[in-house]
């Protein structure tokens, strides 16, 4: 469509940031603490030696003994709003640059002005949105590690100097929370690395099993009688291998297990050594987890409330014709 002129744009000196009349951000920040991954290291080390796999086993030893620089998790993510409503801007472009002005991350909204930009380490980051038909906007931003900024940033049409940012708030990501696969995901995906079902799309696969909904990832094969393979990538014998699972971020440790489709959010698959995830116990096969909402296995549902009140309903009726 057709958005018009650009508005005029103020600029200060080159050292300054430019911020717009009611444009304003707020942030809320949280800590992560990880917990090592349950494993089985020690057995499968000696296993791969006896075997002739010495190759695969230094190659593990290495990538866990430099996981530690590369461990953190760090992004900024919030949302892109109207200034003086409530709706959220759409296509609007965010980009996330350095202190030297080095563009690390770009993406862009979604329908309602969601956007989430992952930041490679801690330091002082600027985040800057734009979009035709509104005043572009940018602000500093203090990331430490192992921590996510959430914020809120509005957009007006009429640009003046105005200071944009609050800090209100940090909170901690916390090991085996969604908060750790949202943030991941989102990681992952500006990689290009793994596969993954949102809630959206596993609301729309409901009528599906737990097996045949992960078979709907490229390269995941479901054989029955709980069997749960993967195309087998690591140049070992054989074409599927058996992956690591891990449930709400703890290992399966009796093997695959099939849960409820309707308490999943979300669901991760990396392949290989090269897609591990740090933190958890790398396998040359690959890596499944399966996340639940946080309200799974709650009997007390909407749903359901509604389903009890209209049986009630129709039991009176039906009792008040006698």
């Amino acid at each position: 469509m057709n958005a018009g002129p650009r508005p005029p744009v103020r600029r200060d000196d080159e050292n300054a940031s430019t911020f717009f009349e009611g444009s304003w951000l707020c942030l809320r920040l949280r800590r992560c603490f990880r917990w090592p991954g349950e494993g089985r290291s020690p057995l499968r080390a000696f296993r791969a030696v006896r075997r002739g796999f010495l190759g695969p086993s230094l190659f593990i030893l290495g990538a866990l003994l430099v996981s530690g620089s590369e461990a953190t998790s760090q992004s900024i993510h919030g949302r892109v709003l109207v200034l003086g409503d409530t709706v959220g801007v759409s296509a609007a472009d965010l980009t996330l640059a350095d202190s030297t002005g080095v563009l690390l991350a770009r993406v862009q909204t979604n329908t309602v002005g969601e956007f989430r930009l992952p930041a490679p380490g801690a330091g002082r980051f600027q985040v800057s949105a734009s979009r035709i038909g509104f005043s572009a906007v940018s602000a500093g931003v203090l990331v430490r590690e192992m921590e996510v900024v959430e914020v809120e940033l509005r957009m007006a049409e009429s640009a003046i100097p105005l200071e944009p940012i609050v800090v209100v708030g940090r909170r901690e990501i916390k090991q085996g929370t969604l908060d750790e696969f949202y943030d991941r995901m989102s990681r992952m995906k500006q990689r290009g690395a793994g596969h993954f079902l949102t809630l959206e799309q596993i609301e729309n696969k409901t009528q599906l099993s737990l097996p045949l909904l992960l078979q709907t990832i490229p390269g995941v094969w479901y054989w029955g009688r709980g069997s749960v393979n993967m195309l087998n990538t690591g140049g070992t014998r054989g074409i599927f291998c058996t992956p690591e699972f891990f449930l709400d971020g703890r290992p399966m440790l009796m093997g695959f297990r099939e849960i409820a489709v309707l308490d999943l959010e979300g669901v991760e698959v990396y392949r290989g050594f090269s897609e591990s995830v740090h933190g958890y116990f790398p396998d040359r096969c690959g890596q499944i987890f399966l996340w639940r909402k946080s309200d799974w296995g709650n009997p007390f549902r909407w749903g359901t409330a509604f389903l009890g009140l209209g049986m009630l309903a129709f039991g009176v009726a039906i009792a008040s014709l006698f």
